[in-house]
């Protein structure tokens, strides 16, 4: 998005991207908080914060692009990617929306990443078996633009990466079993 204004051409901003969080950072305002809310609103928000610095505060807001909120699937789900958040969606309704868990997910510690407002990430554990098998809404976790929503491995999985890492593709030999059953004597 950008800001034109009419009388003081010297703070118009060509490039405002909306953050994370929902806020943009205009000049002499700061930090203004954008996402949710029409044009009209947040001009006419705008212009009252301008009043305390400008006489006639008059500007335009022109929108450049619009970006459809987004979400990260990862880990043991079918199809790991990015994902348009319409509307409401749970972590849930999240792994289905990637093909669903495979069978080594461990759905009952996946893990919701999310930025809070000052950047930082925040980690927390979900447990979805629980909310699959209970529908118990304590796992019920509505994800917001930019959640991430990783399902790890099931320790057997992991293990088995681990044993065809460093076993099997490290050690030299051809793993063959040979067994013979009968009876031999020797002479």
């Amino acid at each position: 998005m950008a800001l034109r204004y009419t009388l003081n051409p010297e703070l118009n901003e060509n490039e405002l991207s909306i953050a994370p969080d929902g806020t943009i950072t205009a000049p002499l305002l700061g930090t203004v908080m954008a996402a949710g809310q029409p044009l009209a609103t947040l001009k006419s928000t705008m212009q009252k914060r301008y009043a305390a610095y400008l006489r006639d505060p008059a500007f335009d807001i022109i929108v450049r692009s619009y970006v459809a909120a987004q979400i990260y699937v990862g880990g043991e789900v079918k199809t790991q990617g990015i994902y348009p958040l319409k509307g409401e969606m749970d972590a849930m309704q999240a792994v289905v929306t990637a093909g669903g868990a495979i069978d080594s997910a461990k759905l009952s510690q996946a893990v919701l990443i999310r930025h809070r407002s000052d950047g930082r990430p925040m980690m927390r554990t979900i447990d979805l078996r629980h909310y699959m098998n209970t529908a118990d809404i304590s796992d019920h976790v509505m994800l917001q633009p930019g959640d991430l929503v990783f399902v790890p491995k099931t320790t057997i999985a992991s293990f088995d990466v681990f044993i065809d890492q460093y076993l099997n593709k490290s050690v030299p030999f051809n793993k063959t079993l040979n067994y013979n059953m009968g009876s031999s004597v020797f002479y």
